[in-house]
This record gives C-alpha cells, sequence and structure tokens, in this order.
C-alpha cells in the first residue's frame, strides 16, 4: 500500500482489501480511453439520455462507486461456469468456452432499446482497431463471484509513470488466490490434470473439423493449465530499480542466470530504460557532433581575433616596446610581456564563463526537475571546470604567440621614433 500511495492519490472511495473489491485507476486528468471503456462493456458515452440525446459524455466517482449502478460491477467466473459441461463434437469431446460475440450478445440477448443501439453503433462505427471483434460477452447471466469498484486512485502530478499503468482494474492478492484454489476445484482443472498429454479444449482445424491438441512439451502443458485459469507460474515480474547502476546490477545477473541455458529455460528481459536511454543517447550523440561543430568554428573565430587583438595592441605599443628595449628588456622579455597578457585575457575569460555557466544551470536544473523529477540533471565538476580554464588560457596564448614574438623582435630604434 506505501508503494502505491507513493504514485497514487486515493481520490476516492477506500483502499481494496477483500478478495471482492477492486481499483479503478485513471490518469491525471481523471480519464480513460475509448477503447478501455468498450473493453468493459461500458457506453462509451454516458447513457442517461435526454430528449434522444446524451445530457452528458462523462461519469462520476459517485456513480462508479454506488452500490445502484453497474458501471463499477463485475462477475467472475469460475472456470466450471465459464466452460460449461463436456461436449462431444463428432469423434472429439472437450470443452468449449461458452461466450458469444459482444455485438451479438447485445442485439440477442437483450432488447435493442436506444441505449443498446447506440452503444452498438459507438462499438461497430468507431474505429476501435477491430476490438469489436474480439470482445466476448458471457451468455449465462446472473453467475459468477460479484466484484465491485470500492476505490479510485489517480496518478499524482509529481510522477510520471505509475506501476499499474498496463491496466485500470486493479485486484487484490485475495482475489488471486481464490481464482487459483476456484480453479484447482473445477472439473475441467481435474480432466485436464487426468490427462496431461492432451488438452481438453476443443480446437477446430481449417475444414471445421474439433480435435483434442496434443500436449507435447512442459511449456504446452502449463499453458494449457493457465489456459483454464490455474498457474503458478509467474508470466512477468517487473523491476523498478532506483538507479542506473542498480539496473545495470540487475541485467548482469539476469545475464549471468542465463548463461549456459537454451529453450524455455532462458529468463527473457525488456530493458525499458536502457532503450530510451539508447535513444536518447542517440539524439544526443547527434546534437553533441552539431555542438562540436559549432564550437569549434566559434574557437576558430575566437582564436583569429585573439590574434588580431594582439596584433593591434602590439601596434599601438610600439613606443612602449622601444622604451622597454631602450632600458635593457630583452626580446624574449618584450614577448613574455604580451604573452602573459594573453593568457591573463583567456584565464578571465574563461572565470566569466564558468560563472554565466554556474547562473544558467540553476534555472535549466529547475525546469528539468519540474518536467523529469531528476535532480542535479545540468552540473560542473571540477575537472569540468579546471579543463575550462586550462584550455581557455592556452588557447589565447596560442592565438597570441606569433603577435607576441613579432613585437620582441622590433627594432628599439624605430619603434622609439613610431608615434
Amino acid at each position: 500500500e506505501s508503494v502505491v500511495t507513493e504514485q497514487y492519490n486515493l481520490v476516492a472511495g477506500k483502499y481494496p482489501e477483500a478478495a471482492d473489491e477492486l481499483a479503478l485507476v485513471v490518469n491525471k486528468n481523471s480519464t480513460l480511453s475509448d477503447a478501455v471503456l468498450a473493453s468493459y462493456y461500458i457506453d462509451l458515452f454516458a447513457s442517461e439520455m435526454k430528449d434522444g440525446k446524451y445530457k452528458k459524455n462523462y461519469y462520476t466517482y459517485a456513480e462508479i462507486l454506488s452500490d445502484k449502478t453497474d458501471y463499477g460491477k463485475f462477475f467472475l467466473l469460475s472456470p466450471d461456469q465459464y466452460f460449461g459441461e463436456k461436449q462431444e463434437r463428432g469423434s472429439a469431446e472437450g470443452y468449449i468456452p461458452q461466450t458469444k460475440g459482444l455485438v451479438d450478445y447485445l442485439c440477442e440477448n437483450k432488447p435493442l432499446n436506444e441505449v443498446n443501439r447506440n452503444l452498438v453503433e459507438q462499438i461497430v462505427g468507431k474505429n476501435l482497431g477491430g476490438l469489436e471483434k474480439s470482445l466476448t460477452c458471457y451468455s449465462g447471466e446472473g453467475k459468477g463471484y460479484p466484484l465491485k469498484i470500492v476505490g479510485i486512485f489517480k496518478l499524482k502530478d509529481d510522477t510520471q509513470y505509475g506501476m499499474f499503468s498496463a491496466t485500470p482494474i486493479c485486484y487484490t492478492d485475495a482475489l488471486k488466490t481464490k481464482i487459483l484454489s476456484d480453479a484447482a476445484a473445477s472439473q475441467v482443472f481435474k480432466d485436464q490434470t487426468a490427462t496431461p498429454d492432451k488438452s481438453v479444449m476443443l480446437s477446430v482445424d481449417s475444414d471445421g473439423n474439433y480435435y483434442n491438441a496434443n500436449l507435447t512439451t512442459e511449456k504446452a502443458k502449463k499453458s494449457a493449465l493457465s489456459l483454464i485459469g490455474w498457474s503458478n507460474v509467474p508470466t512477468a515480474i517487473k523491476f523498478y530499480p532506483k538507479t542506473i547502476k542498480d539496473k545495470d546490477y540487475l541485467l548482469d545477473y539476469l545475464d549471468a542466470w542465463n548463461e549456459g541455458k537454451s529453450g524455455d529455460d532462458i529468463m527473457q528481459y525488456t530493458d525499458n530504460v536502457g532503450f530510451i536511454i539508447e535513444l536518447v543517447r542517440g539524439v544526443v550523440e547527434i546534437i553533441n557532433a552539431v555542438l562540436i561543430a559549432l564550437t569549434s568554428i566559434a574557437l576558430l573565430v575566437a582564436v583569429i581575433m585573439m590574434a588580431i587583438i594582439t596584433y593591434i595592441s602590439v601596434i599601438e605599443r610600439t613606443r612602449e616596446i622601444g622604451i622597454l628595449r631602450a632600458m635593457g628588456a630583452r626580446k624574449k622579455d618584450v614577448a613574455r610581456l604580451f604573452i602573459t597578457e594573453t593568457g591573463i585575457i583567456g584565464f578571465m575569460a574563461g572565470v566569466i564563463g564558468l560563472i554565466l555557466n554556474l547562473i544558467a544551470v540553476l534555472p535549466l536544473n529547475a525546469l528539468f526537475y519540474s518536467i523529469t523529477m531528476v535532480k542535479g540533471f545540468a552540473f560542473l565538476s571540477w575537472w569540468n571546470i579546471l579543463a575550462v580554464l586550462v584550455i581557455s588560457t592556452l588557447l589565447t596564448i596560442f592565438a597570441g604567440l606569433i603577435p607576441s614574438l613579432s613585437a620582441g623582435k622590433k627594432d628599439p630604434v624605430k619603434a622609439l621614433r613610431s608615434e
């Protein structure tokens, strides 16, 4: 519960605890997609009508939680209720799910009133990606274990991805235990375990003939039991590492587990975060390449401009150079003077750039934190600062090297006579 409440707010009802209690999970806008509503056989538009038109296009939390409406009520069928009695079809004998298509169910088993007609039109007329063909209904009403939505969870504004993103209807561990126990006690389960090498479910070939499929592998046998509703093998486990380092450790562990194994013994996994990181890394590499090109051009222009500025400074201070040489300064002393000045300029430029960078990082980190909840997205380490200062100083010294050396080579007599 503590993990759930870290990511979601309980906006209505209570936290489900019993086997017959469900939770509904909505997104940050308190909405569900039309495909989700249709998959749970709920009218895509609120079914309250006036003068042949819908009065509203939403459901309230109270309507879903109310005992007077059917929106939040479901019935869990046991395997025997779902598959019915064993049937004989030709030379084959087995079970067939007691279901029919949703549209047929709505049109045949209920009066085709205005609400049902609208629901049929919504499912068939709207583009639901063929969902209307895959939806099936159980034909025996009034049977099953009643379930009810007792709480509604909403993803918190500061949470980007919730643990219940895969399904809007969530149930308790107590319900899972009941499902397994009911399946184990069912007749269809007993028949399947009595003939583990052959499926008790009837299949149909391309000619319309019924047959019982052979189960030749352990995986096929487990799948047959899972189809009935009984399985003690998890189909998937989700991990939520706190850091990238933890994620890498987990992947290394799984890789070590798979070493030397083959077939069904291999643990298949999907690294969603790694996929996103690789995708982002590819984009970042492209951006880096563009930035490096632009920076290289900027540095080249800066070096040229620094050389020009140093050359202009030498020309304007020709008389000063002559005085220094007349007072006994050597050629290399004059050259060192200008080299030192360009180095100081480069160092100060690096300091100013770092200060502006550190100021820009504050609002940038605040912006990224509001979007991604990641702290310290942009930062400067000590070696970044050191590298910037060293590179900035060396570049300016290199840029002013030729003008500085030319200053030391000037003739002191001609330099003194210059204006």
